[in-house]
């Protein structure tokens, strides 16, 4: 029984196919099965120029002859191993039978085998197979960068304040305690600021709480200006803020930090409510 069309094109991957065969005679034959397949086919004489093709598409699927002359299709194979990236489903297309030759090419990567002259009944199985395969690969690779990316979110979640956006207590001690030891082994030296809020009670009794909501997130907000705030490690601990810095540049990177803290008071005494907030 002959498998119709709608055999592979039930399956969502439908990835471009490389070809590898020396033979043009055996490549006519193979394109033929394909196109009645309406499968994408790109066809590569032998495994160097086929190499060069991978680097620029990226091919899921490899169709290779085994016996081929510079590369024969196991080496091939190693070699499409080593290149790295999206998973490549590799078939090996040989006339040999003997069951050492089938180890060593397992051994090299290779995923599945047909026997020349390819029948094209087992080319359209064998096809559904590899496809279901990189569909499931496919399917691996997107719920692992999901949970790359819920782990990331739920890392940040932990260790920085929602309020604000600044690290949190505890991770700012990690950083710290981080940062001392470096400094330490590298004699150089690390510079700290403390910043605290006052008469914070009293702007939440008069205006509220979301008043001093507002008013912690601008406080944070300004202290991304600090010289060198994106190297810098900040947090944000009830009404106060801590940062620390790398001081590369000595008592002239002290200075500006002392500037910058001047400039913050004066920010908060023409801010809108500041006589009920001093920083």
């Amino acid at each position: 029984m002959e498998l119709g069309n709608n055999e592979v094109e039930k399956v969502s991957v439908r990835p471009r196919v490389l070809l590898v065969e020396d033979d043009p005679v055996s490549a006519y034959l193979i394109q033929q099965m394909f196109h009645a397949q309406n499968l994408p086919l790109d066809h590569a004489t032998n495994g160097a120029i086929a190499l060069d093709m991978h680097r620029q598409n990226r091919y899921r699927l490899v169709l290779s002859d085994w016996m081929m002359p510079e590369m024969n299709g196991v080496d091939l194979c190693r070699a499409f191993r080593q290149l790295g990236g999206p998973y490549v489903y590799f078939i090996l297309c040989t006339s040999k039978g003997q069951k050492s030759d089938r180890v060593e090419a397992y051994d090299a990567g290779v995923d599945d085998f047909m026997t020349k002259p390819l029948d094209r009944n087992e080319l359209h199985i064998r096809l559904r197979v590899a496809l279901r395969i990189l569909e499931a690969e496919e399917v691996v690779q997107r719920q692992k960068a999901e949970l790359e990316a819920m782990n990331e979110k739920l890392n940040h979640l932990a260790e920085t304040d929602a309020l604000t956006g600044l690290y949190n207590r505890r991770r700012f001690q990690e950083m710290l305690e981080e940062a001392i030891d470096e400094h330490r082994r590298a004699h150089d030296s690390l510079s700290l600021v403390l910043m605290d809020i006052d008469r914070f009670k009293s702007l939440n009794d008069e205006f509220g709480h979301l008043a001093g909501d507002a008013a912690l997130k601008q406080v944070a907000a300004y202290s991304w200006k600090m010289p060198d705030a994106t190297n810098s490690q900040l947090d944000m601990a009830g009404k106060s803020s801590r940062s620390f810095c790398s001081d590369v540049a000595g008592s002239k990177r002290l200075l500006q930090r002392r500037d910058f803290v001047r400039r913050l008071r004066r920010w908060s005494g023409r801010h809108e409510r500041s006589r009920q907030v001093l920083v």
